[in-house]
């Protein structure tokens, strides 16, 4: 992967997806979150812990994370044909972190690096 695909979402970005001011994100994990931290935050900050979330993405969170609109989702036809999994204790579906990813970088570098391929 090149260099500009990172390991990690910065403090904004995960503040858009959980919907709340970025100074929480950072006060618990500074300017970047890396990956394997996602399911952590999301713990401290929205007090919402699940074994089935773990570093994913619920639908909604990936949704405020790739800016979709509610009358234009996924206007790039991304994650089409993706497994969402559901939380048996909420019912929320969860978009897997690789395809969570996969899809950013289309939306944000219109990098296609082949996962589906």
């Amino acid at each position: 992967m090149p260099s500009k695909y990172r390991n990690y979402f910065m403090a904004a970005e995960i503040a858009r997806a959980f919907d709340v001011p970025v100074d929480k994100i950072e006060a618990v994990a500074g300017k970047k979150v890396y990956l394997n931290q996602i399911g952590d935050i999301r713990e401290a900050v929205l007090s919402v812990h699940s074994k089935w979330i773990g570093n994913g993405f619920t639908v909604d969170e990936c949704n405020r994370l790739m800016g979709f609109k509610a009358d234009n989702i996924d206007p790039l036809r991304v994650f089409e044909g993706i497994t969402i999994t559901l939380d048996p204790d909420t019912g929320e579906g969860i978009v897997p972190l690789d395809d969570v990813i996969h899809g950013y970088n289309i939306y944000k570098y219109q990098y296609d690096n082949g996962y589906w391929d």
